[in-house]
């Protein structure tokens, strides 16, 4: 089972954030309705390697990944990926969605057992342990991306006793020995043929590779009667991948009448709550909204800041990670910042590994 989205729930100043996106999006079968596109290089990259199989009773169950760097499918019938030895030549077919999974199964679709391919076919000799070099070719011959491409031993991945796959650390640089990495064995997906967790996350996003999102949100901690309020939010993915289908929501307090919001994407208001549709947010990229509001009735006690952090786990149900509150001050004028701190902590299994969200880029230390 794979995870497809995480959320963050953050009540700052007397209001309530609630952030989603999904991390990847993905579909367990090629798209045969997907417009041809003219490849770049890097715009499809060989993502993940399994040249070490998923096991002990399976270490010839290899498996190869594609991720779709662009936001627009790609058709991959013709284009070809092999060693350079020659001893593996795979022909492609069908297509790849936008940031999306292509997944090569040696032989049959039981090397990961409960996740469909996209193509199973021979790998003819197989991926040697010793270390490969893969090149990925579209129809044209052209060279689109490399893994390994130096031809020496493989610079991530372990056989016995884990059997972690070599994973991409970030999909928009190019393949160079600092770009792969292992699986760590936490964030994984997917069982072998007998069953047992596979050590790596085929069709999901790598265990290195990650969207991070932070919301920051500033304003007035008081205001007086009739006075407007403008609240300044800043969301931010300072991961390695493009965060998908992202969503913020802002609750009011009660004391708050809506009046205006300045900001490119569309938002939908429903009483108190206001909620923007982002869309996709890539890596290094950074969403400003602003919204302002007229204090409509007497506030009798300082705000209290808390804040809750979520992730939302496949299935629809959430799990809560960690929560905070802070006495602030109720001087007129006054703007402190709640103390939210967080210290990532690591989960066995198939969870994301928690990260560090902050009020202000300021509050985390």
């Amino acid at each position: 089972m794979t995870e497809r989205g995480k959320g963050i729930v953050l009540a700052l100043m007397g209001a309530l954030l609630l952030m989603k996106a999904n991390d990847c999006v993905f579909s367990t079968h090629a798209h045969a309705d997907t417009t041809p596109t003219t490849a770049t290089t890097g715009s499809v990259i060989i993502n993940e390697i399994a040249w070490m199989g998923t096991g002990p009773s399976t270490a010839s169950d290899e498996w190869i990944e594609l991720y779709n760097n662009t936001d627009t499918g790609i058709a991959l019938t013709g284009w070809t990926l092999y060693t350079a030895d020659g001893g593996m030549l795979l022909p492609l077919q069908g297509s790849i969605p936008s940031h999306g999974y292509y997944l090569i199964e040696r032989t049959d679709d039981q090397t990961i057992r409960d996740i469909p391919a996209d193509l199973t076919i021979s790998f003819g000799s197989g991926l040697h342990n010793a270390g490969e070099s893969l090149i990925l070719e579209d129809s044209r011959g052209i060279c689109i991306d490399t893994a390994n491409g130096n031809g020496g031993s493989w610079p991530a991945g372990t056989t016995a006793p884990d059997y972690c796959t070599m994973e991409r650390v970030t999909p928009q640089a190019p393949d160079s020995d600092s770009n792969w990495a292992s699986n760590n064995t936490r964030i994984r997906n997917g069982t072998n043929a007998v069953g047992l967790p596979v050590n790596g996350t085929p069709k999901a996003p790598n265990a290195s590779c990650r969207p991070n999102l932070s919301v920051a949100k500033t304003g007035p901690l008081t205001a007086s009667m009739g006075s407007r309020i403008t609240y300044h939010l800043t969301l931010s993915n300072t991961g390695s991948t493009t965060a998908t289908a992202v969503q913020l929501t802002d609750t009011l307090p009660a004391e708050i009448t809506f009046t205006d919001e300045e900001s490119t994407p569309g938002y939908s208001q429903d009483g108190q709550q206001i909620t923007w549709q982002i869309g996709n947010l890539p890596p290094g990229e950074t969403a400003h909204l602003t919204l302002t509001g007229d204090r409509s009735r007497k506030h009798h006690q300082p705000d209290r800041c808390s804040y809750t952090i979520w992730r939302e786990h496949s299935g629809g149900q959430s799990r809560r990670m960690a929560d905070s509150t802070g006495q602030q001050t109720d001087a007129a004028g006054a703007h402190q910042r709640p103390a939210l701190r967080w210290h990532p902590t690591q989960r066995r299994g198939r969870g994301y590994p928690a990260h560090q969200y902050a009020s202000s880029p300021h509050d985390a230390r």
